[in-house]
């Protein structure tokens, strides 16, 4: 959370967390609080299922869109059956419970 902060401190207006990477989801929220009193956003790195969850739970002007890479997604979603993918532009999320993922290990 540190550097993040420092991050902000120096100027940079855009942060790009990974909640595979920080930590889980509270640590991605406590990033968008943060970005948010500083007036930045979070478009977080890549648009893994937990990432696209914080986006969609946070306003618009802390969150305004996500990255999708198109490079690695056989490796991302190698095991994932129902991952949402984009469509004109949007991506809509399960309304499954949890996260709505089901996954395939065979």
């Amino acid at each position: 959370m540190y550097d993040f902060l420092r991050l902000l401190q120096s100027g940079v207006r855009i942060l790009q967390p990974d909640a595979l990477w920080v930590g889980g989801i509270t640590p991605m929220m406590k990033v968008a609080a943060l970005a948010e009193a500083f007036g930045a956003v979070v478009i977080p790195h890549t648009s893994n299922i937990y990432n696209l969850h914080c986006i969609i739970s946070e306003p618009v002007h802390v969150t305004p869109m996500a990255e999708y890479l198109t490079k690695y997604r056989e490796w991302l979603e190698q095991h994932a059956v129902n991952l949402p993918k984009p469509h004109g532009g949007f991506i809509t999320l399960s309304r499954e419970p949890g996260f709505g993922v089901k996954y395939d290990f065979e």
